[in-house]
């Protein structure tokens, strides 16, 4: 009974290991991620036709000074958030890659098999979406 109890713990921890594993890789999705020179051209300090506005601020009425000095302040935090999000990504690569060193290998070719059965509905989804 207790060896039952324990192996529904097991279980339980690994299901929660893969869904943290497909988080991530879903949050990887390329396909997601506007390439660094896109990002970087969003937000440029003297190009503010290719600058946006946070969500709420383009209904504020701001005059174009305004605009100017937010697309600067915008463009002198790029580099750091950029810095950001790829250390990010890194370390987020390190700790599933420590997770998936815990999994035997059976449960290693598992978790690709659910890992491209995911992608593939995503995928699927995509195509379906963009037929509308």
């Amino acid at each position: 009974m207790n060896a039952r109890i324990v192996s529904k713990k097991m279980i339980f921890c690994l299901v929660g290991v893969v869904a943290l594993g497909l988080t991530a890789i879903a949050a990887d999705d390329p396909v997601k991620k506007p390439t660094e020179a896109k990002s970087q051209k969003k937000v440029q300090k003297d190009d503010t036709k290719s600058a946006r506005l946070p969500a709420p601020f383009g209904k504020l009425g701001l005059s174009d000074e305004q605009r100017k000095q937010i697309y600067a302040v915008q463009g002198s935090y790029q580099d750091r958030i950029e810095k950001l999000k790829n250390e990010l990504k890194q370390v987020s690569q390190e700790r599933d890659q420590q997770i998936e060193a815990i999994l035997t290998s059976g449960q290693k070719d598992r978790l690709k098999e659910l890992e491209s059965e995911a992608k593939a509905a995503k995928e699927a989804k995509k195509v379906a979406a963009d037929k509308k």
